[in-house]
């Protein structure tokens, strides 16, 4: 859900998204949870976020 919602706001909550799926990732690999595909899913998101709002921020410097 973060990784989503950081597409669209590109901001604060990317950084949170790519926090909040690694911690998610190292628990299911821990416990043997399902889910890893939805974690593996919001930290991309995440990391496609920071991408694109680092271009964004070096665009509006230049």
């Amino acid at each position: 859900m973060l990784g989503i919602l950081s597409l669209v706001m590109c901001g604060i909550l990317s950084i949170v998204a790519v926090i909040v799926g690694h911690s998610a990732i190292n628990e299911i690999d821990r416990e043997g949870l399902e889910g890893r595909g939805l974690a593996t899913a919001g930290l991309v998101l995440g990391y496609i976020a920071l991408v694109l709002w680092g271009i964004g921020f070096l665009i509006y410097l230049t």
